[in-house]
């Protein structure tokens, strides 16, 4: 979704686009929030991929001094239910 960025920095010249990576190595530049064993709708991997997010978030959120009023996110595929959640 890097490739978006120059599109978004002409609507909000002043924001700090970043890309949070999932934590899990999936292969060849690919990663994911959840291994697939469990992508199975359990919620216990979600609430640990949500646990990993939050902190990137809160950790960006105070480099930056900013509050959650001034996040805005986006993903694809994973990133978008991440982002959703």
């Amino acid at each position: 979704l890097f490739s978006l960025a120059p599109d978004l920095a002409i609507h909000a010249p002043a924001a700090d686009i970043i890309g949070p990576e999932a934590p899990i190595a999936m292969g060849l530049d690919a990663f994911s929030w959840m291994t697939a064993a469990e992508r199975d709708g359990s919620p216990g991997a979600a609430t640990a991929a949500m646990a990993h997010l939050n902190g990137v978030i809160d950790h960006e959120l105070a480099k930056r001094n900013l509050g959650p009023d001034k996040l805005i996110l986006i993903g694809f595929s994973q990133g978008s239910v991440m982002a959703l959640n």
